[in-house]
């Protein structure tokens, strides 16, 4: 039965007809939308996408519209709960007791009340004892005396505290209430609430305190506003889903642009909240009189003009969404409280070195929007507070005024407000300037036309930066700076950590081929066997190099290689290879340090956006929003691809029944299992049928029958013709998926072609496992049972070596041999020296040793168990993996230096023998045919034949 067969079989008859549905036509039969139609959908699929996103995160949006009433602080009830844990002293003449009784029982269980008959001392030894818990929580202690003429309560309150007075007044009133209706059902409650300022003092000339009370409060209800915004962008960069996106072909600005018109219209909500509270709890008039309606509006709107983007602009540089809203958060409010104060006090200084400080302040903090903000309230305020001053009363009551004050009281204040007559009134006195109204929007302070203009400057700023960072400017910069600073000369002189074998053959003629593809010329002569056919390629890597800043050693260093159209290439090698840094370069998320790739004749260097939209991308970390389900997120990868409806119902359909996520698939991704996440990530991924997928682990924790399920979509897709590159630890899943396979170390590709030919090529032979007999030599002597045993392993190798001529020990440990035995030993002879170790005879002889010798008879045998096999491809992969261990760095000792091809094992393994001091000493034994023989062995120890000599302990 061939694998087709078997992972049908292993599937059951349910996915063959979603197999049938989603490949039933081919890459070309999808119809893609084209124009201002695709461009008109990706904006749609946007719009969903946050829509979906905003109702799963509630709490967040009711956060964003509501922040600045839930910033109100309410009524203040007084009472004990206040101070949970205060202390009071109470003294009580004896015909007051019932009193008291009352008063104590006004104190809940966390407070104490204690009795006292010298209340002075009482609360000097307080003091003394621990001063801080007296100043902070002796709130108050009250006398109960009776005397001849009326009883007297006195109540002693802190000073430091606030509100103990009032608690204190509320204690005693609650008691009497008590005393006098013999119930606790009746309360009397003391609130505090807030006055607003009279007349007087709001045409003081203390105006600007109020005015800066303003400019504080403000700022401190916005900036948890502002830095929410910061949220959605930051976790749609960190798990990559913005990438992936942005994979499909969709502009970036339109990403962007939905984002933020998205967050303006949630932002003018909480705007027009604000702006009703404004309007409706102004009892002084700041906002609600003349222009400044008008003006508070404008200013409230080019706040989320020039914060929203200012938030995108913080996404870039913080990992998660609580340090950047965190950071985002101080900065607003130390630029709209902090700086405020300091401005505004050097300002009230009027020196005029402070005075051009607190200019340069003032200008350069205004980039930061919660500044002009903050500014923008204080100075609306200052211009309502200056032109009120003359619209205290009506205009009768006005004129009578003025014409008293100009008989009477020429120098009052009030007459610069007198402009009536011919010529006015206010002109002949004084300085002879009348008071004339200031406008909200002028540029001179403290008009509010220069905050206005800072906020809308800001936003153009840094819309300015997201379009220089996502152009890719900050990476032109980067390497500008290498070229000033001769970095990119280092990255041509750095050498590989290491001394490294000599280039494979095969991997030079693929980077041949791939050059020669790339420029059109003819293939090479060392070419022609990589080429099997015509080659019709869709992805051509040439010389891809990666070399982070900083580092000397290249994470990927001048690879080259191909992907056919309808292959799937697997790419291997341990952690730290380079996998994923080549992944990262191909899909546009790194930019290479050297090389290029073309895909059907788009190129990396020169058009990456057309390139990477030819791929689908299984990253190795799960690129999806947690508050979508796995249903929307295939949804929107196939808006975004430009599929119709129709055809995306029915190809997200097809692929949900055919990775096996049709019980979860309309639940939110954040509640699946990390299998399921993986089973989404690979759909997601081959939704839309992109020509080139790169798929990074995509079943790692995914069981054994989903893993089949998502190997059937894979085989699927490659025979509708597309492209797979696949990364895995899983050689069965390389075997069974991949057409062929490279092998990656250090950065560098090690060995390329099919299955086949690498166990070909590096196998070189069979795998001989033996497992090891390590106890029972002798009747329980411990010493010399571990004595015996590292004997019988010095000469079974010896054996083997010379009955096995050209086996290498590829692995070695207690109760364990790993041979590598070449292709030119016959099975035949290989069992027949197996067998005749196992039973303790002498391979070369018919008859068994003697009894007494170390491998003689089955009891006495070493040898438990074997098992030979042909080599698998996890065997080669592990073959070079613990070549790539072996190699240090020149001058290091154990660097390999030698310049075969085929990986070999060391030269020598490490076994433990006893010491003299019963303990294990460490040493190597030789164990290449041709090396010099084991510690202790003498050149006697072989026959004249040349076999090996089996001497007695």
């Amino acid at each position: 039965m061939n694998l087709d067969a078997i992972l049908e079989d292993g599937l059951g008859n349910s996915s063959s007809s979603s197999q049938q549905q989603l490949f039933s036509k081919g890459n070309n039969g999808l119809e893609r939308m084209t124009g201002n139609r695709l461009l008109m959908q990706r904006i749609k699929a946007f719009f969903i996408k946050r829509i979906i996103y905003s109702k799963r995160k509630w709490p967040l949006i009711i956060t964003q519209t509501f922040d600045f009433l839930i910033s109100q602080e309410p009524q203040l009830v007084l009472n004990t709960s206040l101070f949970p844990y205060s202390s009071s002293f109470m003294k009580v003449d004896p015909d007051l007791e019932s009193l008291s009784f009352q008063y104590r029982s006004l104190f809940s269980g966390s407070h104490e009340v204690s009795s006292t008959d010298n209340m002075t001392g009482s609360l000097l030894k307080a003091a003394h004892d621990n001063l801080l818990h007296y100043r902070e929580n002796n709130i108050c202690s009250a006398e109960f005396l009776s005397e001849e003429e009326a009883n007297t309560l006195r109540i002693l309150t802190q000073t430091i505290p606030f509100h103990t007075l009032g608690i204190g007044t509320s204690l005693v009133t609650n008691a009497l209430l008590r005393l006098a209706t013999n119930s606790t059902i009746h309360t009397i409650t003391t609130t505090n609430w807030p006055l607003p300022p009279d007349t007087t003092w709001l045409f003081s000339s203390e105006f600007s305190t109020s005015s800066l009370v303003y400019a504080n409060m403000m700022p401190l209800a916005l900036a948890f506003l502002s830095a929410s915004f910061l949220v959605f962008p930051l976790q749609e960069r960190e798990t990559n889903t913005k990438q992936v996106q942005v994979m499909t072909g969709a502009p970036v600005w339109a990403l962007w642009a939905t984002t933020f018109l998205w967050d303006f219209t949630t932002y003018m909500i909480s705007l027009l909240l604000i702006y009703i509270c404004f309007m409706t709890m102004d009892p002084n008039g700041y906002f609600t009189k003349g222009e400044a309606p008008g003006a508070l509006f404008l200013l409230l709107l080019l706040y989320g003009w020039g914060s929203i983007p200012m938030a995108y602009v913080f996404s870039f540089p913080f990992q998660t969404a609580a340090s950047g809203f965190a950071v985002l958060a101080l900065v607003n409010i130390v630029a709209g409280q902090l700086m405020t104060v300091v401005v505004w006090g050097l300002r009230m200084a009027e020196q005029p070195t402070l005075t051009t400080v607190s200019d340069i302040l003032y200008w350069a903090t205004s980039v930061i929007p919660a500044y002009p903000v903050a500014t923008g309230f204080g100075h609306i305020v200052q211009v309502g507070v200056h032109n009120s001053k003359c619209n205290q009363f009506n205009e009768t009551v006005t004129q009578e005024l003025c014409k008293a004050l100009y008989a009477f009281a020429q120098d009052n204040d009030f007459m610069q407000c007198c402009r009536y007559g011919d010529p006015p009134l206010c002109s002949k006195v004084g300085t002879g300037v009348c008071l004339e109204e200031w406008s909200y929007y002028r540029l001179q302070q403290p008009g509010m036309g220069s905050d206005l203009l800072s906020l809308f400057v800001n936003g153009i700023i840094f819309f300015g930066i997201i379009v220089f960072i996502e152009a890719g400017a900050p990476i032109f910069f980067i390497r500008l700076w290498r070229r000033i600073s001769y970095q990119d000369r280092k990255f041509q002189q750095v050498k590989p950590q290491g001394q490294v074998r000599e280039v494979d053959e095969d991997v030079v003629a693929e980077a041949d081929l791939v050059t020669s593809l790339m420029t059109g010329s003819q293939p090479t002569a060392n070419t022609l066997p990589m080429i099997n056919g015509s080659v019709d390629a869709t992805l051509l890597a040439s010389m891809l190099s990666k070399q982070y800043y900083g580092c000397l050693v290249r994470a990927v260093d001048n690879i080259s290689f191909r992907v056919n159209r309808g292959e799937c290439l697997g790419l291997l090698g341990v952690n730290g290879a380079g996998k994923t840094t080549t992944f990262k370069m191909l899909t546009g998320d790194e930019v290479p340090t050297a090389g290029d790739a073309t895909i059907d004749g788009l190129s990396l260097s020169h058009e990456r956006n057309k390139f990477v939209q030819n791929i689908g991308y299984c990253p190795q970390f799960d690129a999806f929003l947690d508050d979508l389900t796995g249903v929307e997120m295939l949804h929107l990868m196939g808006r975004l691809r430009g599929m119709s409806e129709a055809q995306l119902r029915e190809n997200v359909n097809s692929l949900v029944s055919l990775v096996g996520l049709t019980e979860c698939a309309k639940r939110p991704s954040s509640t699946y299992s990390g299998g399921n996440r993986r089973k989404l990530s690979t759909a997601l991924a081959l939704v839309g049928n992109p020509p080139l997928v790169f798929l990074d682990e995509p079943t790692s924790g995914v069981d054994p029958v989903s893993r089949r399920r998502v190997w059937t979509a894979i085989r699927q897709a490659i025979n509708n013709g597309q492209s797979v590159v696949l990364t895995s630890h899983s050689m069965e899943e390389c075997e069974a998926l991949c057409s062929r396979i490279i092998i990656m170390s250090r950065g560098r590709l090690r060995c390329v072609g099919t299955t086949g030919h690498l166990k070909a090529k590096f196998g070189q032979g069979y795998s001989l496992q033996v497992k090891l007999r390590t106890h029972g030599f002798t009747q329980g002597n411990k010493s010399e049972d571990e004595q015996i045993y590292v004997t019988k392993v010095n000469e079974l190798k010896i054996v083997i070596n010379y009955f096995l001529p050209g086996s290498t020990l590829t692995d070695q440990h207690k109760g364990m041999l790993a041979y590598r035995v070449p292709i030119s030993v016959s099975w035949g002879q290989l069992f027949s020296v197996m067998e005749a170790l196992k039973a303790g005879r002498d391979p070369g002889a018919a008859t068994p040793l003697r009894e007494d010798l170390p491998l003689a008879s089955p009891s006495t045998s070493i040898v438990e168990v074997y098992a030979a096999s042909d080599t698998s491809l996890e065997q080669v992969f592990l073959s070079f993996a613990r070549e790539a261990a072996m190699e240090q760095a020149p001058g290091v000792p154990g660097t390999v230096t030698d310049n075969s091809v085929a990986p070999v094992a060391s030269s020598a393994s490490i076994i433990q023998v006893p010491g003299t001091n019963n303990s294990l000493d460490m040493y190597e034994v030789p164990t290449g045919n041709q090396g010099p023989l084991a510690q202790g062995e003498s050149s006697q120890s072989k026959n004249q034949d040349g076999s090996p000599k089996i001497t007695e302990l």
